[in-house]
């Protein structure tokens, strides 16, 4: 059994300011594939982070394999979601983005879905719809569309 993988996804801004590495709400990474394209202060708090989910351990006030932390930047103040990715968390993780985009046309039937309350004729056709109208313009989600669409089967 490997470990488990971890996400670290940008769900928000709380400062003035945008990120000098340009992150963006919606933006994703493999904290082992991609951890070079984190930011360094970002990733100085997400490594503490990581090692708590990775092996099992969990943070009071925040659901089971996730954790949320700013960036050290108080200019730009981005909001993180770390999670550890188990098998079949990968749906959900992508879905999580989905709802965090604030686009209404993934948001709320990724939500739903998430929520438990979702219909998956639904998702599916929200999710194609999206890809024909964003899935090459070069934003964080258009590789998450085939994949979700791939995993929903």
């Amino acid at each position: 059994m490997g470990r488990p993988r971890i996400r670290i996804s940008v769900t928000g801004r709380l400062g003035p300011r945008g990120c000098h590495r340009g992150h963006q709400p919606g933006d994703s990474f493999d904290f082992d594939a991609e951890r070079g394209r984190i930011c360094p202060l970002a990733m100085h708090v997400a490594f503490l982070y990581a090692d708590i989910l990775r092996y099992g351990g969990a943070l009071p006030g925040e659901p089971a394999g996730t954790a949320r932390f700013c960036c050290p930047d108080a200019d730009t103040a981005n909001v993180f979601l770390i999670e550890r990715l188990e098998d079949g968390d990968e749906l959900r993780a992508i879905l999580r983005q989905f709802a965090a985009s604030g686009w209404p046309l993934i948001a709320a039937p990724a939500q739903a879905w998430l929520d438990g309350a979702g219909d998956r004729a639904a998702l599916t056709d929200a999710i194609r719809q999206a890809e024909r109208e964003c899935g090459s313009c070069g934003c964080a989600l258009d590789p998450l569309y085939p994949r979700a669409l791939a995993l929903l089967g």
